[in-house]
Protein backbone atom coordinates (compact mmCIF):
# COMPACT_ATOMS: atom_id res chain seq x y z
CA UNK A 1 0.00 0.00 0.00
CA UNK A 2 1.21 3.46 -0.75
CA UNK A 3 3.65 4.79 1.81
CA UNK A 4 5.50 7.09 -0.61
CA UNK A 5 4.16 10.30 -2.11
CA UNK A 6 4.50 8.85 -5.62
CA UNK A 7 2.41 5.79 -4.72
CA UNK A 8 -0.15 8.01 -3.02
CA UNK A 9 -0.50 10.19 -6.12
CA UNK A 10 -0.91 7.02 -8.20
CA UNK A 11 -3.74 5.84 -5.98
CA UNK A 12 -5.38 9.26 -6.05
CA UNK A 13 -5.12 9.41 -9.85
CA UNK A 14 -6.75 5.99 -10.29
CA UNK A 15 -9.60 6.94 -7.94
CA UNK A 16 -10.20 10.13 -9.91
CA UNK A 17 -10.21 8.26 -13.23
CA UNK A 18 -12.75 5.90 -11.72
CA UNK A 19 -15.27 8.75 -11.78
CA UNK A 20 -15.49 8.51 -15.57
CA UNK A 21 -18.51 6.60 -16.87
CA UNK A 22 -16.80 5.65 -20.15
CA UNK A 23 -13.62 4.11 -18.76
CA UNK A 24 -13.11 0.74 -17.09
CA UNK A 25 -10.29 1.56 -14.70
CA UNK A 26 -8.33 -1.26 -13.08
CA UNK A 27 -7.97 -0.77 -9.34
CA UNK A 28 -4.72 0.68 -8.02
CA UNK A 29 -4.33 -2.41 -5.80
CA UNK A 30 -3.87 -4.61 -8.85
CA UNK A 31 -1.42 -2.16 -10.42
CA UNK A 32 0.67 -2.03 -7.23
CA UNK A 33 0.66 -5.83 -7.03
CA UNK A 34 2.68 -5.98 -10.28
CA UNK A 35 4.96 -3.04 -9.49
CA UNK A 36 8.69 -3.74 -9.65
CA UNK A 37 8.38 -7.16 -11.31
CA UNK A 38 10.09 -6.12 -14.53
CA UNK A 39 7.15 -7.10 -16.74
CA UNK A 40 6.91 -5.86 -20.32
CA UNK A 41 4.20 -3.41 -21.34
CA UNK A 42 2.37 -6.20 -23.14
CA UNK A 43 2.54 -8.55 -20.15
CA UNK A 44 1.37 -5.84 -17.74
CA UNK A 45 -1.58 -5.12 -20.00
CA UNK A 46 -2.39 -8.83 -20.33
CA UNK A 47 -2.35 -9.50 -16.58
CA UNK A 48 -4.33 -6.37 -15.77
CA UNK A 49 -6.67 -6.89 -18.75
CA UNK A 50 -5.93 -3.29 -19.76
CA UNK A 51 -5.59 -1.67 -23.18
CA UNK A 52 -3.79 1.42 -21.86
CA UNK A 53 -1.32 2.00 -19.03
CA UNK A 54 -0.34 5.16 -17.16
CA UNK A 55 3.23 5.45 -15.94
CA UNK A 56 5.02 8.31 -14.27
CA UNK A 57 7.67 9.79 -12.04
CA UNK A 58 7.30 12.11 -9.05
CA UNK A 59 10.09 14.23 -7.58
CA UNK A 60 9.69 16.52 -4.61
CA UNK A 61 11.90 19.37 -3.45
CA UNK A 62 10.35 21.08 -0.44
CA UNK A 63 6.99 22.46 -1.59
CA UNK A 64 7.83 21.98 -5.28
CA UNK A 65 6.59 18.85 -7.01
CA UNK A 66 7.65 17.73 -10.49
CA UNK A 67 5.16 15.29 -12.03
CA UNK A 68 5.76 13.42 -15.29
CA UNK A 69 3.02 11.15 -16.60
CA UNK A 70 2.79 9.15 -19.82
CA UNK A 71 -0.08 7.30 -21.46
CA UNK A 72 0.89 4.02 -23.14
CA UNK A 73 -1.04 2.07 -25.78
CA UNK A 74 -0.45 -1.57 -24.76
CA UNK A 75 -1.29 -3.21 -28.09
CA UNK A 76 0.89 -0.83 -30.09
CA UNK A 77 3.56 -0.69 -27.34
CA UNK A 78 3.68 3.05 -27.93
CA UNK A 79 3.77 6.12 -25.71
CA UNK A 80 0.85 8.28 -26.83
CA UNK A 81 1.88 11.36 -24.90
CA UNK A 82 3.98 12.64 -22.02
CA UNK A 83 2.76 15.34 -19.63
CA UNK A 84 5.20 17.29 -17.44
CA UNK A 85 4.00 19.62 -14.71
CA UNK A 86 5.61 21.52 -11.86
CA UNK A 87 3.39 22.49 -8.94
CA UNK A 88 3.90 24.49 -5.79
CA UNK A 89 2.36 23.77 -2.39
CA UNK A 90 -1.06 22.17 -2.45
CA UNK A 91 -1.56 22.65 -6.19
CA UNK A 92 -0.83 18.94 -6.70
CA UNK A 93 -4.62 18.37 -6.78
CA UNK A 94 -5.01 20.68 -9.78
CA UNK A 95 -2.12 18.95 -11.54
CA UNK A 96 -3.78 15.58 -10.92
CA UNK A 97 -7.08 16.82 -12.32
CA UNK A 98 -5.32 18.10 -15.43
CA UNK A 99 -3.85 14.63 -16.02
CA UNK A 100 -7.28 13.01 -15.52
CA UNK A 101 -8.84 15.36 -18.09
CA UNK A 102 -6.05 14.67 -20.59
CA UNK A 103 -6.38 10.90 -20.21
CA UNK A 104 -10.15 11.11 -20.65
CA UNK A 105 -9.80 13.31 -23.72
CA UNK A 106 -7.20 11.03 -25.26
CA UNK A 107 -9.50 8.00 -24.92
CA UNK A 108 -12.48 9.86 -26.42
CA UNK A 109 -14.56 9.66 -23.26
CA UNK A 110 -17.02 12.14 -21.83
CA UNK A 111 -16.42 13.77 -18.49
CA UNK A 112 -19.16 13.21 -15.92
CA UNK A 113 -20.90 16.29 -14.60
CA UNK A 114 -19.47 15.51 -11.18
CA UNK A 115 -15.96 15.69 -12.60
CA UNK A 116 -16.63 19.18 -13.89
CA UNK A 117 -17.31 20.22 -10.33
CA UNK A 118 -13.73 19.47 -9.30
CA UNK A 119 -12.74 23.02 -10.13
CA UNK A 120 -14.56 24.22 -7.02
CA UNK A 121 -12.83 21.71 -4.73
CA UNK A 122 -10.31 23.28 -2.44
CA UNK A 123 -6.67 22.29 -2.76
CA UNK A 124 -4.76 21.47 0.43
CA UNK A 125 -2.81 24.27 2.05
CA UNK A 126 0.50 22.54 1.41
CA UNK A 127 2.08 19.50 -0.17
CA UNK A 128 2.61 18.13 3.35
CA UNK A 129 -1.16 18.08 3.94
CA UNK A 130 -1.71 16.13 0.74
CA UNK A 131 1.15 13.71 1.49
CA UNK A 132 -0.07 13.08 5.05
CA UNK A 133 -3.60 12.41 3.80
CA UNK A 134 -2.38 9.93 1.18
CA UNK A 135 -0.20 8.26 3.81
CA UNK A 136 -3.18 7.92 6.13
CA UNK A 137 -5.23 6.35 3.34
CA UNK A 138 -2.48 3.86 2.55
CA UNK A 139 -2.00 2.90 6.18
CA UNK A 140 -5.74 2.39 6.61
CA UNK A 141 -5.54 -0.50 4.15
CA UNK A 142 -2.94 -2.43 6.18
CA UNK A 143 -5.26 -3.48 9.05
CA UNK A 144 -2.61 -3.67 11.77
CA UNK A 145 -2.59 -1.84 15.12
CA UNK A 146 0.60 0.05 14.32
CA UNK A 147 -0.55 1.10 10.84
CA UNK A 148 -3.91 2.22 12.24
CA UNK A 149 -2.26 4.37 14.91
CA UNK A 150 0.27 5.83 12.47
CA UNK A 151 -2.46 6.55 9.91
CA UNK A 152 -4.60 8.30 12.50
CA UNK A 153 -1.64 10.41 13.62
CA UNK A 154 -0.80 11.39 10.02
CA UNK A 155 -4.38 12.47 9.33
CA UNK A 156 -4.62 14.42 12.56
CA UNK A 157 -1.42 16.26 11.60
CA UNK A 158 -2.90 17.04 8.19
CA UNK A 159 -6.05 18.47 9.76
CA UNK A 160 -4.11 20.45 12.33
CA UNK A 161 -2.43 22.25 9.43
CA UNK A 162 -5.49 22.46 7.19
CA UNK A 163 -8.85 21.81 8.91
CA UNK A 164 -10.72 22.63 5.67
CA UNK A 165 -9.20 19.80 3.61
CA UNK A 166 -12.14 17.47 3.03
CA UNK A 167 -10.26 14.28 2.05
CA UNK A 168 -8.33 14.28 5.33
CA UNK A 169 -11.64 14.31 7.23
CA UNK A 170 -13.33 11.46 5.39
CA UNK A 171 -10.17 9.31 5.37
CA UNK A 172 -9.82 9.83 9.14
CA UNK A 173 -13.46 8.90 9.66
CA UNK A 174 -13.07 5.82 7.47
CA UNK A 175 -9.97 4.68 9.36
CA UNK A 176 -11.77 5.16 12.66
CA UNK A 177 -14.89 3.34 11.41
CA UNK A 178 -12.74 0.37 10.39
CA UNK A 179 -11.16 0.38 13.84
CA UNK A 180 -14.64 0.30 15.41
CA UNK A 181 -15.90 -2.48 13.13
CA UNK A 182 -12.81 -4.66 13.04
CA UNK A 183 -11.12 -3.85 16.34
CA UNK A 184 -7.84 -3.45 14.45
CA UNK A 185 -6.24 -0.90 16.75
CA UNK A 186 -8.53 -1.54 19.69
CA UNK A 187 -8.66 2.15 20.50
CA UNK A 188 -12.11 3.06 19.17
CA UNK A 189 -14.99 1.22 20.90
CA UNK A 190 -18.42 0.89 19.32
CA UNK A 191 -19.69 3.94 21.20
CA UNK A 192 -17.42 6.15 19.08
CA UNK A 193 -18.91 5.15 15.71
CA UNK A 194 -21.13 8.30 15.58
CA UNK A 195 -17.93 10.34 15.89
CA UNK A 196 -16.46 8.55 12.86
CA UNK A 197 -19.68 9.18 10.92
CA UNK A 198 -19.48 12.88 11.82
CA UNK A 199 -15.90 13.06 10.54
CA UNK A 200 -16.88 11.46 7.24
CA UNK A 201 -19.88 13.76 6.81
CA UNK A 202 -17.67 16.76 7.46
CA UNK A 203 -15.36 15.51 4.72
CA UNK A 204 -18.30 15.09 2.34
CA UNK A 205 -19.48 18.63 3.05
CA UNK A 206 -16.03 19.88 2.01
CA UNK A 207 -15.53 17.34 -0.80
CA UNK A 208 -19.05 16.50 -2.04
CA UNK A 209 -18.09 14.82 -5.33
CA UNK A 210 -15.79 12.15 -3.89
CA UNK A 211 -16.92 8.60 -4.60
CA UNK A 212 -14.56 7.30 -1.92
CA UNK A 213 -16.07 9.59 0.73
CA UNK A 214 -19.52 8.07 0.17
CA UNK A 215 -17.98 4.59 0.26
CA UNK A 216 -16.52 5.50 3.66
CA UNK A 217 -19.96 6.69 4.81
CA UNK A 218 -21.57 3.43 3.66
CA UNK A 219 -19.01 1.39 5.62
CA UNK A 220 -19.56 3.43 8.77
CA UNK A 221 -23.35 3.02 8.58
CA UNK A 222 -23.54 -0.67 7.65
CA UNK A 223 -24.35 -1.82 11.20
CA UNK A 224 -26.31 1.30 12.19
CA UNK A 225 -28.71 2.05 9.34
CA UNK A 226 -28.75 -0.45 6.45
CA UNK A 227 -30.95 1.77 4.23
CA UNK A 228 -28.68 4.79 4.70
CA UNK A 229 -25.62 2.61 4.09
CA UNK A 230 -27.12 1.35 0.83
CA UNK A 231 -28.00 4.89 -0.27
CA UNK A 232 -24.44 6.07 0.39
CA UNK A 233 -23.00 3.08 -1.49
CA UNK A 234 -25.28 3.74 -4.46
CA UNK A 235 -24.15 7.38 -4.49
CA UNK A 236 -20.52 6.22 -4.47
CA UNK A 237 -21.11 4.08 -7.57
CA UNK A 238 -22.96 6.96 -9.24
CA UNK A 239 -19.97 9.25 -8.67
CA UNK A 240 -17.38 6.56 -9.47
CA UNK A 241 -18.84 4.01 -11.91
CA UNK A 242 -15.38 2.49 -12.46
CA UNK A 243 -14.32 2.66 -8.81
CA UNK A 244 -13.74 -0.93 -7.63
CA UNK A 245 -14.04 0.07 -3.96
CA UNK A 246 -17.46 1.60 -4.61
CA UNK A 247 -18.71 -1.64 -6.15
CA UNK A 248 -17.35 -3.99 -3.47
CA UNK A 249 -18.92 -1.99 -0.66
CA UNK A 250 -22.18 -1.65 -2.59
CA UNK A 251 -22.24 -5.45 -2.62
CA UNK A 252 -21.81 -5.50 1.17
CA UNK A 253 -24.62 -2.97 1.68
CA UNK A 254 -26.88 -5.03 -0.63
CA UNK A 255 -26.27 -8.27 1.27
CA UNK A 256 -29.25 -7.95 3.61
CA UNK A 257 -30.94 -11.30 3.00
CA UNK A 258 -30.13 -14.69 1.51
CA UNK A 259 -29.73 -15.31 -1.34
CA UNK A 260 -28.37 -11.96 -2.51
CA UNK A 261 -27.90 -12.12 -6.31
CA UNK A 262 -27.65 -8.35 -6.76
CA UNK A 263 -24.92 -8.22 -4.12
CA UNK A 264 -23.07 -11.01 -5.90
CA UNK A 265 -23.30 -9.17 -9.24
CA UNK A 266 -21.86 -6.01 -7.65
CA UNK A 267 -19.03 -8.00 -6.02
CA UNK A 268 -18.16 -9.65 -9.32
CA UNK A 269 -18.08 -6.23 -10.99
CA UNK A 270 -15.61 -5.11 -8.32
CA UNK A 271 -13.41 -8.18 -8.83
CA UNK A 272 -13.43 -7.60 -12.60
CA UNK A 273 -12.02 -4.12 -11.95
CA UNK A 274 -9.46 -5.50 -9.50
CA UNK A 275 -7.89 -8.75 -10.78
CA UNK A 276 -5.39 -8.79 -7.86
CA UNK A 277 -7.79 -7.98 -5.00
CA UNK A 278 -6.58 -6.94 -1.52
CA UNK A 279 -7.67 -8.62 1.70
CA UNK A 280 -10.83 -6.66 2.31
CA UNK A 281 -12.05 -7.34 -1.25
CA UNK A 282 -11.46 -11.05 -0.66
CA UNK A 283 -13.28 -10.94 2.67
CA UNK A 284 -16.31 -9.08 1.32
CA UNK A 285 -16.51 -11.30 -1.76
CA UNK A 286 -16.23 -14.37 0.49
CA UNK A 287 -19.10 -13.14 2.66
CA UNK A 288 -21.32 -12.43 -0.37
CA UNK A 289 -20.51 -15.87 -1.80
CA UNK A 290 -21.52 -17.41 1.54
CA UNK A 291 -24.76 -15.42 1.44
CA UNK A 292 -25.49 -17.00 -1.94
CA UNK A 293 -24.79 -20.56 -0.83
CA UNK A 294 -21.45 -20.89 -2.63
CA UNK A 295 -19.67 -22.11 0.48
CA UNK A 296 -16.55 -23.72 -0.96
CA UNK A 297 -15.76 -20.64 -3.07
CA UNK A 298 -16.39 -18.48 -0.01
CA UNK A 299 -13.90 -20.53 1.99
CA UNK A 300 -11.19 -20.24 -0.67
CA UNK A 301 -11.60 -16.45 -0.84
CA UNK A 302 -11.54 -16.18 2.97
CA UNK A 303 -8.35 -18.27 3.12
CA UNK A 304 -6.72 -16.00 0.52
CA UNK A 305 -7.75 -13.04 2.66
CA UNK A 306 -6.14 -14.52 5.78
CA UNK A 307 -2.90 -15.23 3.94
CA UNK A 308 -2.61 -11.55 3.05
CA UNK A 309 -3.94 -10.05 6.29
CA UNK A 310 -3.92 -12.59 9.16
CA UNK A 311 -5.38 -10.07 11.62
CA UNK A 312 -8.34 -9.09 9.42
CA UNK A 313 -11.25 -10.57 11.40
CA UNK A 314 -13.81 -10.78 8.59
CA UNK A 315 -11.60 -13.43 6.93
CA UNK A 316 -11.82 -15.56 10.08
CA UNK A 317 -15.55 -14.93 10.45
CA UNK A 318 -16.43 -16.27 7.00
CA UNK A 319 -14.16 -19.28 7.52
CA UNK A 320 -15.90 -19.99 10.83
CA UNK A 321 -19.34 -19.92 9.19
CA UNK A 322 -18.30 -22.30 6.40
CA UNK A 323 -16.53 -24.70 8.78
CA UNK A 324 -19.61 -24.91 11.02
CA UNK A 325 -21.81 -25.64 8.01
CA UNK A 326 -19.37 -28.36 6.92
CA UNK A 327 -19.31 -29.84 10.43
CA UNK A 328 -15.61 -29.14 10.92
CA UNK A 329 -15.93 -27.79 14.45
CA UNK A 330 -12.22 -27.95 15.27
CA UNK A 331 -11.40 -25.65 12.35
CA UNK A 332 -14.33 -23.43 13.35
CA UNK A 333 -12.96 -23.12 16.91
CA UNK A 334 -9.58 -22.07 15.56
CA UNK A 335 -11.19 -19.21 13.65
CA UNK A 336 -13.28 -18.31 16.71
CA UNK A 337 -10.00 -17.91 18.59
CA UNK A 338 -8.67 -15.65 15.83
CA UNK A 339 -11.70 -13.41 16.28
CA UNK A 340 -11.00 -13.32 20.00
CA UNK A 341 -7.43 -12.11 19.49
CA UNK A 342 -8.90 -9.08 17.70
CA UNK A 343 -11.16 -8.22 20.62
CA UNK A 344 -14.33 -9.56 19.02
CA UNK A 345 -16.58 -12.60 19.14
CA UNK A 346 -18.54 -14.48 16.51
CA UNK A 347 -21.79 -13.59 18.29
CA UNK A 348 -20.89 -9.90 18.10
CA UNK A 349 -20.24 -10.26 14.39
CA UNK A 350 -23.60 -11.95 13.90
CA UNK A 351 -25.27 -9.16 15.82
CA UNK A 352 -23.56 -6.59 13.63
CA UNK A 353 -25.93 -7.22 10.72
CA UNK A 354 -28.29 -4.41 11.71
CA UNK A 355 -31.12 -4.07 9.22
CA UNK A 356 -30.54 -7.67 8.10
CA UNK A 357 -32.36 -9.72 10.77
CA UNK A 358 -32.65 -12.87 8.64
CA UNK A 359 -28.89 -12.97 8.17
CA UNK A 360 -28.25 -12.26 11.84
CA UNK A 361 -30.66 -15.00 12.92
CA UNK A 362 -29.13 -17.55 10.53
CA UNK A 363 -25.67 -16.66 11.78
CA UNK A 364 -26.66 -17.06 15.43
CA UNK A 365 -28.38 -20.37 14.68
CA UNK A 366 -25.14 -21.70 13.22
CA UNK A 367 -23.18 -20.66 16.32
CA UNK A 368 -25.72 -22.21 18.68
CA UNK A 369 -25.57 -25.48 16.74
CA UNK A 370 -21.79 -25.50 17.17
CA UNK A 371 -21.89 -24.51 20.84
CA UNK A 372 -20.09 -21.24 20.11
CA UNK A 373 -22.75 -18.71 21.02
CA UNK A 374 -21.44 -16.27 23.65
Amino acid sequence: MPASLGAGISEDLVMELGRNQDLNVVSHYSSFALSGKGLSTFELGRQLRAEYLIDGVVQRQGETLDLEVQLIDVRADKVLWVSRQRTEGGEVVRARDAVVAKVAGSLFSKMRESEKQRAVRASPKSLDVYALTQRGLGLKHQFTPQATREGRAALQRALAEDPQYGPAWWVLGWLNAVDVHQGVGGEWPWERMPEAVTQINRGIALDPHSSAAYTALSVSLIAIDRAASLAAAARAVELGPSDADAWIFLSLAMAAQRPAPDALAAAEKAIALNPFPPAYFQATYAYVLWMNGRHEEALQRALACSREAPRYPMCAFVQLLVHVQHGDLEAARQQHAVLGTNGGTASAWCGGFAGAPEVSAACRSLLISAGMAD
